[in-house]
């Protein structure tokens, strides 16, 4: 499977990129909004950014059972000389198997690639999945 998501600016991007991917996994509308979750990550460039924050994203819902119903990038960091970093904040709900049902089990999703570039009119990124 192949995402290919554009918008103008980085912390859109990240945004825009988060939603198709967790949509793989189940159906928002069945996410309620109960808990507040903090997501840091850092990385040495932009595509090891993107990648590491959604395999945090995967791993939220794979090990701790939190469904992300929304996403917002609050920051990210590319000062030179420094790790570059992302912060967002999750906002959702801890799994109820009665009411939350997989589309495809969370386990099975891994991220193989992951494309980002800047075309001077805005950010795009190309994240190519495999499901195992």
């Amino acid at each position: 499977m192949l995402l290919e998501v554009s918008a103008a600016t980085l912390p859109a991007l990240f945004e825009n990129v988060a939603a198709p991917l967790l949509a793989h996994l189940l159906d928002p509308a069945e996410i309620g909004e109960t808990l507040q979750e903090k997501v840091v990550i850092d990385a040495e460039d932009l595509s090891s950014l993107l990648e590491a924050w959604l395999n945090a994203l995967l791993a939220l819902v794979r090990d701790q059972q939190i469904l992300p119903k929304r996403i917002a990038v609050q920051k990210i960091d590319t000062s030179p000389g420094k790790p570059y970093s992302v912060r967002s904040e999750i906002i959702g709900e801890l799994r109820d198997p009665h009411r939350h049902t997989f589309r495809a089990p969370p386990q099975t999703l891994q991220i193989e690639e992951t494309l980002l570039q800047s075309d001077g009119n805005g950010w795009s990124a190309q994240i190519s999945l495999r499901t195992a």
